[in-house]
């Protein structure tokens, strides 16, 4: 017992940063949650539609309902959870705990501090894998885990989980140095889980790797011919491939056929639903979120950097640009770039902030001009609205080439400057940037209020004798249209009914929100033309479940009378 007790104290004191580092960053999200949970991330927009989309997981692994691709708002469309990210890679968190009984809502908050907790560890295992010390290892996955970019994207709940990024980072830097079918195996399955995380993240680690991927035999041998260059990865594959016996490349065939067929089943629900709704983004409104030279120094919420200044007046879509990584990751980017540090690790670091380096060029928007623009023409490209969020993926290289020059500050001994202290100095301000900052929440008891009060008129009037009820839910006291389509999704969803509202990354063409009771037959009529059908029978069977909340001026006549009137006024405007 002694001995144990022994060597957990050697441990806690050689990994004392390590440890430092989880906590601070773990209790800088629950603070922002409340230490009594009372808090929620965000606002009753977003963060509510993934709660949704958790809890429709929930049920669907509960056989609670049918289909987990069509989820039952915008009813009766068929592929509604394609709309958006659909959260497959990290649910079956959420749903443990939901498993545990805790409620909706306080699964989800268990669901997001877990997301920050995984993506630390993760960040922090390769950096020690690498050989970094502790100090400098924590320093670089708090900064990857709690840095400000990912503070700032605290109201797009969907993008907290990244773990599988340093992993994908580290094998790939590995299959070079040691070649082997396994690795490889990984790679790809980390690669696949991350678009099961997020379908946005995922996209952005592919344009991540690739230029890695380009980084890494230039860099090798920046003397070899071009074709040596070309040859490079085919080459490891080879060696990978005559390196392994025959079990080996049974697994790796297995493994590559099961991961193949899972990105198949991910992907093909979004190929469909763009095909059937015919969904793309406007090169114009893609160009709003690009990002500019400016969002690489806007911070809206830090109570340090925050600023007014007119250089940041002109940016649109202003929330979505805060990109600034903190004036302590500067700072080390500066004195990477200037020194040259000694470090076993340097390649490594140089490959992964050169990558930065040319993300960053290649996706930045001046006066119009992007690099990015090349390459909207090719298929899925233009469903990616949001090019600013590549900085979530950023910040893994970042971290590292951080983390790298921290490692060798702090080990560096010299009479003229104590890098030791200034390497502390620098860690505080990292912790002190993401201490400072001004968290983005709403009550978590508004949010089940609300619902609860819906949930009460609701079954007053549903009553005994509605068949299959379906749920359309008008405005009150001038929300915005999203908190009431998101009401409706929510209290349908602990109803066990289907909506005729919605709320997503998408939205139907021609879709309006619920303000009077007119919308009631429009949306009908509407899906009757997109199943391109004139049987009436579908159009009474729909209307006659429907259940109208806060919604005046309906007229008794359109649950008897086919309504021709409003028919012809929807042809007339198309």
């Amino acid at each position: 017992m002694r001995i144990f007790i022994k060597k957990t104290i050697q441990l806690i004191t050689q990994y004392k940063f390590v440890i430092f580092a989880l906590f601070l960053g773990t209790g800088l999200v629950i603070q922002s949650l409340g230490l009594d949970f009372s808090r929620m991330p965000g606002d009753l927009g977003d963060t509510r539609f993934n709660n949704y989309i958790l809890e429709h997981f929930y049920k669907w692994i509960s056989h609670k309902t049918r289909s987990y691709w069509d989820a039952p708002f915008f009813y009766p469309y068929p592929l509604i959870t394609a709309f958006s990210d659909n959260l497959l890679g990290s649910a079956p968190i959420f749903a443990l705990f939901r498993y545990l009984g805790l409620s909706r809502e306080t699964s989800f908050q268990g669901w997001y501090i877990f997301g920050y907790i995984l993506n630390y560890l993760s960040a922090v295992y390769v950096l020690l894998k690498i050989k970094f010390s502790p100090f400098a290892s924590a320093a670089g996955a708090f900064f990857f885990a709690f840095g400000l970019p990912m503070f700032a994207q605290e109201g797009h709940v969907q993008l907290v989980y990244r773990f599988c990024i340093p992993l994908t980072g580290l094998l790939l830097w590995k299959i070079p140095k040691t070649p082997r079918l396994n690795s490889i195996l990984l790679l790809m399955f980390f690669i696949t889980w991350q678009f099961f995380l997020s379908i946005y993240t995922g996209y952005f680690l592919i344009l991540l790797l690739g230029v890695m991927a380009i980084v890494i035999p230039a860099l090798n041998n920046p003397q070899a011919p071009k074709i040596h260059i070309a040859k490079f990865w085919p080459n490891k594959l080879k060696e990978a491939w005559n390196k392994s016996g025959i079990n080996e490349k049974i697994i790796f065939f297995t493994g590559m056929l099961i991961i193949g067929y899972s990105l198949i089943w991910l992907i093909l629900p979004y190929i469909r639903v763009s095909n059937i709704y015919n969904f793309s983004r406007s090169a114009e409104e893609i160009e709003l979120m690009l990002p500019r030279v400016q969002s690489y120094f806007l911070a809206i919420n830090s109570e340090l950097w925050q600023s007014n200044s007119p250089i940041f007046s002109n940016i649109p879509m202003l929330h979505e640009h805060q990109l600034f990584p903190g004036i302590s990751i500067y700072i080390l980017v500066i004195i990477g770039i200037l020194w040259k540090f000694p470090s076993e690790n340097r390649n490594f670091a140089i490959i992964n902030i050169t990558s930065v380096f040319i993300l960053v060029l290649f996706t930045i928007n001046i006066n119009g001009l992007s690099l990015y623009k090349l390459i909207l023409g090719f298929p899925g490209i233009n469903s990616i609205r949001a090019v600013t969020r590549i900085q979530l993926v950023l910040m893994w290289p970042l971290a590292v080439f951080a983390s790298c020059v921290m490692d060798t500050m702090y080990k560096k001994t010299s009479a003229i400057l104590n890098m030791k202290i200034a390497s502390y100095f620098i860690f505080s301000i990292l912790v002190i940037e993401s201490t400072l900052f001004n968290h983005y929440t709403y009550s978590k008891k508004e949010g089940q209020i609300r619902i609860s009060q819906l949930r009460n008129q609701i079954t007053q009037k549903m009553g005994i004798s509605n068949v299959d009820p379906i749920i359309y839910l008008g405005p009150e006291n001038n929300d915005p249209f999203y908190i009431t389509e998101l009401d409706a999704m929510l209290v349908s969803q602990q109803l066990d009914t289907p909506t005729l509202n919605g709320y997503s990354g998408n939205v139907l063409y021609g879709f309006e929100p619920a303000s009077d009771c007119v919308q009631l037959p429009i949306r009908i009529l509407k899906y009757m033309k997109f199943i391109n059908t004139n049987d009436k029978n579908v159009y009474f069977d729909l209307i006659n479940r429907v259940i109208p909340i806060r919604l005046s001026k309906c007229e008794s006549s359109w649950y008897s009378v086919f309504p021709e009137n409003l028919q012809m006024q929807l042809e007339q405007e198309e």
